[in-house]
């Protein structure tokens, strides 16, 4: 008992044992309790059953690395006539407004993207929303765009019983991912009729009928990566666990 409130662990292969109102339990205060109750258990069934943080030795849990590769794209599309308003308010409406359109319009590229405006018709953003000057048309506005894409490539994790898994060089992979993404980014922009499609449901005022004349992509992204060693479950054992699961609940639902 700690401070008047009972702590309780239990290894998995105990009995369920009601919980009660009485009983608290923490992460800490599990670790301590099953170094004290179960310390050199070979199993670690109290330490895997009461412990969050995924431990090494634990059913399914394995060591690996994770490379994020961030990739940068710059495109310049070229639309038809923009009104820029004079409240700051619209205007920052009005450039939060197209980089939703032109991200609505992209397909999915991985599991963070952005989309940056950097200039509009030659004017930088900065500039841009910080001077407040009559409302004017920008004839045949070029928009300078970034594309940020952070893709998450994870090394060959193999399994827990011993298996190696198979290392991803970074480099090889930000090589891979930036091709991919470039290509996909180009097939994207150049259908100007779905840009349009995405302009239109912003419900802007200054964009709902503007056009596009065209895009360009630079096709050198800027790609940087970094590693990361993650300690988790391996897919391996989530992919069992699922298939015996699926399997056994559909044995139950038979026999019922």
């Amino acid at each position: 008992m700690q401070g008047g409130v009972y702590v309780l662990c239990a290894p998995e292969y105990i009995l369920p044992i009601p919980r009660l109102s009485s009983y608290t339990h923490t992460q800490s205060q599990g670790e301590e309790c099953c170094a004290k109750a179960y310390g050199g258990q070979t199993s670690r069934a109290c330490v895997c059953t009461h412990l969050d943080t995924p431990q090494l030795g634990c059913p399914g849990i394995i060591e690996y690395e994770k490379t994020t590769v961030t990739t940068v794209v710059t495109s310049t599309i070229s639309f038809g006539a923009i009104t820029v308003p004079t409240d700051p308010d619209e205007k920052a409406d009005l450039v939060a407004d197209l980089e939703a359109a032109i991200l609505a319009s992209l397909p999915p590229l991985g599991d963070d993207v952005q989309v940056r405006i950097i200039s509009i018709g030659g004017v930088t953003v900065r500039r841009l929303l910080r001077e407040t000057p009559n409302a004017r048309l920008l004839s045949s506005s070029d928009v300078e765009v970034e594309i940020v894409v952070k893709t998450e490539v994870e090394e060959d994790q193999g399994s827990d019983n011993g298996e190696e898994s198979t290392t991803t060089d970074p480099d090889v992979a930000a090589a891979a991912v930036a091709d991919q993404v470039v290509s996909q980014v180009t097939a994207a922009t150049s259908d100007t009729t779905n840009l349009e499609d995405a302009l239109q449901d912003s419900d802007n005022a200054a964009l709902t009928s503007v056009t596009v004349e065209g895009t360009t992509v630079d096709q050198n992204p800027v790609t940087t990566s970094s590693t990361e060693t993650i300690v988790g479950v391996s897919c391996c054992f989530v992919s069992c666990y699922d298939m015996f699961s699926t399997f056994f609940t559909n044995l139950f639902y038979h026999i019922l």
